[in-house]
Order: C-alpha cells, then structure tokens, then sequence
C-alpha cells in the first residue's frame, strides 16, 4: 500500500518503516512480515492500490496503473463476484458477475439475486436512470420486458416534444382488455417527477375532444338514417291514402321494424364505445380529431360477429388496391350523404344469414367493364313503376332454367326453346319450336310446321293446311293462283 499527497500531508514527519502495534490487529498478521519501506511526500499523481492475488481482485484509487491496469479514479476488478447491498434503511443491492447469495432482498422472481448471473438491481424503494444524452436499451439475444405489477399502474413509453416509435422486424402486437388509439392536437403530456404517479391525462384528453366528435357523428348519423326516411315516405302515402295494406305493406312493416333494431344496437354500442375515455373491456377504439387512415396493398378486412358499420356524415370511401371487403354475420351497412366503394381487384358485400339491400332515394347504378352478374337460389324480382329497361351493346338473353328464352342480338329477336341455359351468357334459341324476327323475314318453326314471312312471300309449310271461315269469305287475291 502506498499512500502520499503532497499538499495534504507535507507536513507529516514519516518514518522509515511501517507495522503493526494495534493489540487488536496484530494477531492477524504474520509474524515474518516485511517492512515497506515508506517515501516522503510527493507533489505528483499518487495511487491507493489494494491487491489480492489468489482471488486476482484489485481496487485503486488515484493514478491510473500500468502494472495493475487501471484507470485514473476509482477502478475494481475481480473474477467472480461484485455486490454493494444496504440492509436495513431503503434495502437494495446492485450485482454484478455471479450470484449474490447473501442478499438479504428478494426481486420479483426469486432468482434474482441470489441466483442471477450478469447484472442486477432489486430495490424496495424507487429506481431512476437519466441520461442527458443519448438512453440505450439492448438485448444482443434475449427479450427485453418492461412491466408494472401495481394495480390501476400504468407502463409509459412517452417522447414530450417529439416522437414515439414502434418497430417490429417480424410483428407488432398490441393487445390488452381494452385498446384505445387517439389523435389529438391538444394531448396533455404529463410530466412524471421523483415519487409521482402517472394519472393517465394523456389518453384522456387525445379521447375527450374525439368522443364529443363521435356523439354528434351518431346524432348525424342516425337523424340522415334512411329509417327516418323511409317513415317520412310511408307517412305521406298514408295521408294521400295511397298505402294499401297488402302483404308487401306488412313486409316493408317487419323489414323497417328489423333495421331499427339493428341500428338502435349499433348505435347503443359505438355510445358505449365512445363515452370513455378508456376502451371498455373487449373494445378496440380508433379516435381521431381529423382523420383516421387505413391503407393496403393486398386486402383490408372489417368484420363483426353483430354488425360491420361504416358511416360518415359526408362521404364514406372504402378502398384498396386489390380487395376491400365488409362482412357481418347479421348486419353490414355503409352509410353517407356520399358513399363510394372501390376494389381495384374484387369488391365484395356479403350477408351470412340476413340481407344485402341497395336503396336510394333517387337513382341505384351498377356499371361493369367486363361482366356483371345477378343471381338468387329462389326467386330474382326486378322491378319499375315507371319504366323497367334492359340493354346491352351486343346480345341480351332472358330466359328460364326449363329451357325457354328470348334473344336480342345484331341478328334480330329470337324466341322459343333454349339451350345452354347454364352459361346465359352463351346460351342460345334452338331451331325449333322457335320463333324468329330479322330484317329481312319473320319466321315461325315448330317441327314440321313453318311460316315464313318476307316482303315478297308468304310461305306456310305444314303436313296439312286448312281454310275454315265461319261468318267471311276466304279471298285469294294475285296475278295468278297456282295449286301444285
């Protein structure tokens, strides 16, 4: 050991060497020790080294050591084991290496740290760690987890003045009782001081302003609901005395009564949603003072067991670059002063067990560039108080899956028995029985039978024909009368 400052100790008169005269200690010693021969005071960088050999353990104080490879300062080093613990006032313990076995306090799992190996740090009081600079967290192998176990406590990732982050290389989970995502212009950032609690004031005030949005967007919602228009019409019918109370008023009667219902529950769950501040268990809430955003490339899915609702009080627009698709085992609806549904690929509207129903108040249009295709299991009503039309650019079939249909094409109107009936787009009139109009004739076939008319014959083909006028003459009226 060699101790020396000249500045604190220069006026100390040192001997030459130095020992034990302690009673108390100087059993400890060894009877042959060595002398140390002791220095005088020095002015330049001076150094407290304390060596153990068997166990290869340093500690100095001072100079920085060549021979002990040390840092100026304070520098320990050993090969097993380091821990600093206090037992009795605020219990903690810091280890490093090895177990601390002889820790009087216990962590969280009770490995740690009387088992744990590397670094640990259990305390019974409060742990902080600041940096000015740069704080790094890193897992070369393992998890990282970060966690509270206080009830009604809160685990807070927060950036006051900038921006919080969350990346996954494989997958990002949030999951929880209840999920509540926010924006806001005016978030409350809570500022959480030494023996502080964190109230939550941050997802409270991203959710205020947003709730009392979504209130007047159900108010909205509900009053432009077609429910509400559809009494309206119903009303002015029965006050002009035009409502006949058929089976078809009854079915429009049942049908209004189902959609309140539906829509009476939708709107009792988005309140309830929406009235908290906090997601309520089992809800996922997505919030926002302006927008809120999804975008795919492949497929955006909504999907509810009870309903499926996407509304807006001005335009609604569900998109995606392949498939966009909404799907509710009981109820689907999308609901605007301006709906639009686009697909680049597919769009697909669907009821499992209820009903897909398309209304206006003024015009329904459904346009394709390539097919379009309507079909039902039972039965298929199309329908027009005033006009009821169909065109197509080519060809237009109607027919019935017995095997009866009529044709429209560039040739004429052709009707009568009908094949293909399985592909309509392909399916076609038979030759017979037929009948069949064109630009130059009109054709009437069935079996043996025929009558063709044109601008200059009159044909009638048959095994017999027959004249029989009961109150007229027959005429023949030409040129010339020919009987073959």
């Amino acid at each position: 050991m060699i101790i020396g400052d000249g500045n604190l100790l220069s006026g100390l008169n040192l001997p030459g060497i130095s020992f034990v005269t302690d009673p108390g200690l100087a059993g400890a010693v060894e009877v042959d020790y060595e002398s140390v021969a002791l220095h005088q005071c020095t002015t330049d960088p001076n150094r407290v080294t304390i060596h153990v050999p068997t166990e290869k353990t340093v500690l100095s104080l001072g100079a920085a050591s060549d021979r002990w490879k040390t840092d100026i300062g304070i520098t320990g080093y050993t090969d097993n084991h380091v821990h600093f613990e206090t037992k009795v006032h605020d219990k903690t313990v810091v280890s490093l290496g090895s177990p601390a076995t002889t820790a009087a306090i216990e962590g969280h799992d009770p490995a740690v740290p009387t088992k744990s190996k590397g670094y640990s740090m259990v305390t019974a009081e409060r742990a902080w760690h600041e940096s000015n600079g740069q704080h790094y967290l890193l897992s070369q192998e393992q998890d990282i987890s970060m966690l509270t176990l206080g009830g009604e406590k809160r685990t807070v990732v927060q950036a006051d003045a900038g921006y919080v982050d969350v990346n996954g290389g494989e997958e990002v989970n949030l999951s929880g009782g209840g999920v509540a995502i926010g924006g806001s212009s005016k978030v409350i950032i809570e500022d959480i001081l030494y023996d502080k609690n964190f109230s939550g004031k941050s997802p409270t005030s991203a959710s205020a302003k947003v709730a009392k949005v979504g209130m007047d967007l159900i108010g909205a919602v509900f009053s432009a609901h077609d429910l509400g228009l559809k009494a309206q019409k119903t009303a002015k019918k029965q006050i002009a005395g035009k409502l006949k109370k058929n089976e078809f008023f009854y079915v429009d009667v049942v049908k209004w009564l189902t959609d309140s219902a539906k829509f009476a529950m939708s709107v009792n769950k988005i309140k309830k949603v929406f009235a908290h501040a906090a997601s309520p268990p089992g809800c996922v809430k997505l919030a926002a003072e302006q927008d809120v955003g999804g975008l795919a490339g492949t497929g955006v899915f909504f999907s509810g067991l009870m309903g499926a609702s996407l509304a807006s009080t001005g335009v609604a627009t569900a998109s995606a670059g392949m498939t966009a698709s909404m799907k509710g085992t009981l109820f689907a609806g999308v609901g605007s002063i301006l709906t639009t549904l686009k697909g680049q690929k597919k769009i697909e509207i669907s009821s499992t067990w209820g009903d897909v129903v398309f209304s206006a108040k003024k015009n329904v249009e459904f346009t394709s560039n390539d097919e379009f295709v309507a079909a039902s299991a039972k039965d298929a009503q199309v329908t027009g108080k005033k006009h009821l039309l169909f065109g197509a650019g080519k060809h237009a079939f109607i027919g019935a899956e017995p095997g009866w249909g009529v044709l429209f094409d560039d040739k004429g109107i052709a009707l009568g028995k009908a094949s293909g009936l399985s592909n309509l787009k392909s399916a076609a009139i038979e030759s017979s029985p037929a009948i069949r109009i064109d630009s130059g004739k009109i054709e009437i076939v069935k079996e043996s039978v025929a009558v063709t008319l044109s601008d200059d014959l009159c044909l009638i083909e048959a095994p017999g024909i027959r004249f029989d006028s009961k109150a007229k003459n027959v005429t023949f009226n030409g040129q010339m009368a020919v009987l073959d």
